[in-house]
Parts: structure tokens; sequence; C-alpha cells
């Protein structure tokens, strides 16, 4: 159980809310040990190969103690021709703990010149993704007036509108969060570049995600199981659905 208090139009609106920690139990009772069951995605793997590529869903699901048939098949995309992956040739101008230490005006200062170089390298036609809304939000303000591209940001239209103005446009701008890693398809040159602020990690005041964290620890009784066990892992699958996105 935890509070919710936010902020509506007319008035602030507090909300209890219950949320499991574990839904593993649930799903191998009521699902996998009665129907026979496939679980496909390209992202249910969080390594490239040995015998821990599935662990982390099947620790989820319900499947850490069983022992079903496990596939793993490559990509036919050929990511050496036809993708490119840049690094800011220096790296630790942008790791986060910069923020704390240099600032937040300048460290966003670094970050907003950096992607609108990107930007205008790739003409538009990108994703602008941020772990989080304040994020999104120094950038936006310090380089949107100055795109010559449509520009979108998550917030002021909704989610399915901007995904069609984003791919009618085909060179448009869209600056958003979490929820625009996965679950987008669009097609051709109109999505050309996606841009990561940083490593998708999950927010750490998320209450849910901190008894995820602390049950986990308890589980394994290690301090640090939490971070090998749960972060590490939805971090790499995050990457690899906005990643997706381009793909």
């Amino acid at each position: 159980l935890y509070v919710e208090k936010r902020q509506g139009k007319y008035q602030s609106i507090t909300a209890l809310k219950r949320c499991p920690i574990s839904v593993a139990d649930d799903l191998r009772d009521s699902l996998f040990d009665k129907w026979p069951t496939i679980c496909c995605s390209p992202t249910l793997a969080t390594s490239s190969s040995g015998d821990s590529q599935f662990e982390y869903f099947k620790g989820r699901v319900g499947l850490a103690s069983a022992d079903p048939l496990e596939l793993r098949v490559g990509s036919p995309f050929d990511y050496k021709r036809h993708c490119l992956l840049y690094l800011p040739p220096n790296g630790q101008t942008f790791d986060p703990s910069r923020y704390y230490r240099d600032g937040s005006i300048e460290y966003f200062d670094r970050l907003a010149r950096e992607i609108e170089q990107l930007l205008l390298a790739s003409d538009g036609r990108a994703f602008c993704l941020f772990t989080s809304n304040k994020a999104l939000g120094e950038v936006y303000d310090r380089i949107a007036h100055r795109l010559r591209w449509l520009v979108l940001r998550q917030g002021e239209l909704p989610r399915s509108e901007m995904v069609r103005q984003f791919r009618e446009n085909g060179r448009a701008v869209l600056f958003g969060l979490k929820s625009f890693m996965g679950g987008i398809d669009i097609q051709g040159e109109a999505l050309s570049l996606v841009i990561m602020d940083k490593l998708p990690f999950q927010p750490p005041d998320d209450p849910v995600y901190q008894a995820r964290c602390e049950a986990l620890n308890r589980e394994q009784r290690d301090k640090w199981a939490w971070f090998r066990g749960l972060a590490l892992p939805n971090a790499v699958i995050t990457t690899k659905q906005a990643f997706g996105r381009l793909i």
C-alpha cells in the first residue's frame, strides 16, 4: 500500500493504491501450471549467451523453478551496414553524477548543446527520450524554440496524436519519457535517430520499485541484490526497447 498525491486542474488528489510486489506466484498458479503457454518478445533476454539469458524474465513471471524450453533467435537486421551507435567522445561530461558536482544548469547546458547538434545532423526525424521529466523539461526549454522542425512534447497532446503527427510530418522531433521507449512502430525514415539522455534505470523514489528492491535484498540476504537482480536487467530491457523503436 502507498499514498499518491496528484495535482489536478482544479484540485489536488490523494489516492491510496495497492500493488503486488510480485505477480510470479499468481501467474504460475493461474497460467503456466494450467495451460501450455508460449512467451515471445524481442526483449525477453537480458544477456547475449549462457544459462542466464532468460533468468530475469522467468523470475518475474513465476518460471524460476520450472524448466521451460528456451530458444533465442538472432535478428536478421544488418546492424553493421544500416545502424550507427554514437557515444559522446567525452562521455564523462554527461555522467549523471556531474549533475550534482557541477550544478544542474551547467550539466543541462552541455546536454542540450549535444542533443541539438545530433538533431541538426539527422535533420530532425528523432525521438529524444529522457529518464526524468525534469531532464526533458530542462533540455526542451533550452533548444525547442530554435529547432526548425515540428516539435512535440509529451504531456501536451495525447500519445496517439503525437505519434500520428510525428509519423505524418516526416521530419519532426519528439521529446518523451519512458512510455515512448516501447510499443510504437514508426516505419520508414520519419524516425532515423533515437537519443537517450542516460541508461533508463527505474526512478529510485518509486514506492513499488523500492518495495521490490527491499524484498529482493531480504530474500538473497545481499544489500546489492536489487542492482544485479532488478535494476540492471530492467535497464537492459528498456534500452533494447528504446533501440527497437529505431530498428
